[in-house]
């Protein structure tokens, strides 16, 4: 499944790679990305639902290495628009303090996220463990709701109403 996923990657990049050579407006550009993006990220949602994992070292490979490559273009791209669609008319001057006002912005959001960005970046594994405990919690929220939606007595407790 991964390679399936990989594939979807490598055409993604060829084709951001040609929108950026044939675009020259930075808004278009990256109107065509995030579109692009958002489909090539649906494609692979589908892969997955489709198919299963061969092992957890797998999905585990997948949702660290694989899935952040998609989602990244596409939180690169859709910051890029926000920028440039917010950026002033003005001289050199304007543009100069605006792009340095977002370049703190950025630098800022990096710093408050430094600890899950040096996770990732060093291939640490001791996080693992949550996403057991996040599926576990869905799967106990998903039972909860439908033992309340169709009042269900739960582990023998008789329905009260």
């Amino acid at each position: 499944m991964n390679a399936k996923a990989t594939k979807q990657l490598i055409e993604l990049n060829e084709q951001l790679s040609f929108i950026d050579l044939e675009i020259d407006n930075q808004v278009k550009k990256c109107e065509n990305a995030i579109e692009i993006i958002l489909k090539s990220i649906n494609l692979v949602k589908r892969i997955i639902t489709k198919n299963t994992f061969k092992s957890d070292l797998d999905e585990i490979h997948f949702f660290k290495e694989v899935k952040p490559q998609f989602t990244s273009k596409l939180i690169y791209y859709n910051m890029i628009y926000k920028i440039e669609m917010k950026r002033p008319n003005g001289g050199n001057r304007i543009l100069k303090k605006y792009y340095h006002n977002e370049l703190l912005k950025l630098k800022s959001f990096f710093d408050n996220e430094l600890e899950f960005y040096q996770y990732y970046r060093s291939s640490s594994t001791y996080l693992r463990r949550i996403k057991t405990l996040v599926i576990f919690t869905r799967v106990f929220c998903f039972y909860y709701f439908f033992v309340f939606y169709f009042k269900l007595p739960i582990l023998g407790i008789p329905n009260l109403s």
